[in-house]
């Protein structure tokens, strides 16, 4: 992980955006929703989300985690 976080920090914020889209254009379908519901359940069992009054969301796009 630190050898990653080097990696990152002596890249461009262009460069490292590539690099995630690329990495998530891979990404499968399957694998998307199954992340996706795992951080959907860890939300909403949060005390401060149960206990809120207003909530923001927001739309995914391009396979990033659908909550």
């Amino acid at each position: 992980m630190e050898a990653l976080q080097i990696l990152v920090k002596n890249m461009e914020k262009k460069d490292i955006r590539k690099q995630v889209f690329a990495q998530r254009a891979k990404t499968s379908e399957a694998f998307v929703q199954q992340q996706s519901s795992l951080i959907a359940g860890k939300i909403f069992a949060l005390p401060q989300f149960q206990d809120a009054s207003c909530i923001y969301v927001y739309m995914d796009y391009n396979k990033e985690a659908s909550t």
